[in-house]
């Protein structure tokens, strides 16, 4: 029998698509003349990211596998530093993601998640609408109240794909796409309009000003948000709802007592489903009070996978597979860029070329939002961490923004909003830690999750802009 031909190991479409990143990254950073602001250091590590950026969008190569490449390169080509390189991997969310990672497993294996989510679906109309619902009320709910967007994605994304595995939607479907989205609104965009629910608020809220930190507290903070997250809540639930119920052939619903009847089905909670459990709460408890304690939630998340692991509530095998590696390493590396950018310079020349046009802008508050919030939609594909983005952009508008009368919260809460987008899926970690939690290369497809996306853009630019009046009606605004 004739052996058979060989698959390729690159298609036509790849090799060209890693020739373009190749060629482009070279012209960046070699044929690209080195300045005072921008050093050869600067340009090499700006076209290593181009051709990397080219390979990501073009699916030519893994996209870790390019993630780690352009760490390598980094080093060797002696544009950036180790530590700066790999710092990504040293961060608290790194290790924060990896434990979530760990619990999700445990929690999905000993069937505790498919509890909670027909638990879910009882409360709850059994059709997409009313689950998709539940998913985004559930996300709501739990965001003022753990102050880790990445420790509420990890609970709520196994559970979003437990009610659409019982829902019976297929890989891939609408319906599959749509709870995705309904879960990845409750606990990541809605996570803006509270002070204490999500890092990057609190880093934002410590970049301002002591009088302003003074005068943004908890309340006053959530009143300030509440226009934007009315409209971001109201736009996503009807959108979701339009564009992404599943069709006839697809729809499923079921009646109460069919959930009842599975609820009854599973019996009572085994031994693993109580060490489970026991240790969740034991989580969710020190992650809400970790003001008080001061116990980093990256520690509570190792714990938590030692704590399963000693109590043979998960095995080695368990965790090894549980855990989304590739998608784990991408994400380190990316956390690792902001550093690197501020290292050479890159940082300095963006904030050095932006401040003009903050001036010219403003004088008129509109024009000030609609300014800030284009340049994050396009920075977002640049700077991959909003944690980079902060401290480039901010010491930059607070003065000019005092001068002009505005509160410095204002184009502060403008780029955390503005830059929540998920257009690709390396430009947010929140959004590809629950593509992973929700076994996203078998389950979803990330370019029709990103569709919402755009649409987020425009919602979001509406509801700032009509913000602004009341902005102006609280005092924000002079």
């Amino acid at each position: 029998m004739a052996e058979q031909e060989k698959k390729p190991l690159y298609t036509k479409k790849q090799l060209i698509c890693i020739a373009i990143a190749v060629v482009l990254g070279l012209v960046v950073a070699l044929a690209v003349p080195a300045t005072e602001e921008l050093s050869r250091n600067a340009l090499i590590v700006l076209g290593i990211f181009v051709g990397a950026v080219v390979c990501w969008i073009t699916n030519c190569l893994p996209m870790f596998f390019t993630s780690l490449v352009i760490l390598v390169l980094f080093v060797t080509t002696g544009a950036a530093s180790f530590e700066s390189a790999f710092s990504g991997y040293i961060n608290t969310t790194w290790w924060f993601m990896l434990g979530a990672m760990g619990l999700a497993a445990a929690l999905s294996k000993s069937g505790l998640m498919k509890r909670f989510a027909f638990g879910i679906m009882k409360l709850f109309p059994p059709t997409f609408r009313g689950q998709a619902s539940a998913l985004q009320i559930a996300g709501l709910v739990i965001t003022p109240i753990v102050p880790s967007v990445t420790a509420k994605t990890a609970m709520i994304m196994p559970m979003a794909k437990g009610v659409a595995d019982t829902m019976g939607y297929k890989p891939k479907s609408k319906g599959m796409h749509g709870l995705w989205l309904a879960a990845f609104a409750g606990v990541t965009l809605f996570s803006y309009a509270f002070v204490n629910s999500n890092f990057f608020c609190y880093y934002a809220l410590g970049l301002l000003p002591a009088e302003t930190q003074a005068s943004m507290g908890w309340l006053n903070w959530l009143l300030a948000a509440l226009p934007w997250l009315v409209i971001v809540f109201v736009a996503m639930w009807f959108l979701i709802g339009r564009l992404y119920a599943p069709s006839k052939e697809e729809a499923a619903e079921m009646d109460k007592a069919y959930i009842s009847d599975q609820l009854k089905a599973l019996g009572p909670m085994s031994t693993t489903e109580k060490k489970c459990l026991v240790i969740l709460i034991v989580c969710v408890v020190l992650w809400v009070t970790e003001n008080y304690h001061g116990i980093s939630g990256a520690i509570v998340a190792i714990g938590a996978v030692a704590a399963l692991l000693l109590s043979g509530a998960m095995t080695t095998k368990d965790f090894t597979g549980g855990v989304v590696w590739d998608m784990l390493l991408m994400i380190g590396a990316l956390m690792g860029l902001g550093t690197v950018f501020s290292e050479v310079g890159i940082n300095a020349f963006i904030a050095n070329h932006v401040t003009g046009i903050v001036s010219s802008v403003s004088s008129n508050p509109y024009l000030l939002v609609i300014f800030i919030a284009v340049l994050m939609y396009v920075i977002r594909y640049v700077y991959t961490s909003q944690m980079a983005i902060l401290p480039v952009f901010m010491p930059i508008l607070t003065p000019i923004c005092v001068a002009a009368g505005i509160s410095p919260w204002v184009p502060a809460f403008t780029i955390l909003a503005a830059s929540a987008t998920w257009n690709v899926l390396y430009q947010n970690t929140f959004a590809m830690q629950g593509f992973a939690a929700f076994d996203g290369d078998h389950n979803v497809e990330f370019s029709k999750l990103s569709k919402m996306s755009y649409i987020f853009m425009a919602v979001n630019l509406a509801a700032l802009l009509i913000s602004v009046p009341i902005w102006q009606m609280m005092g924000l605004i002079g």
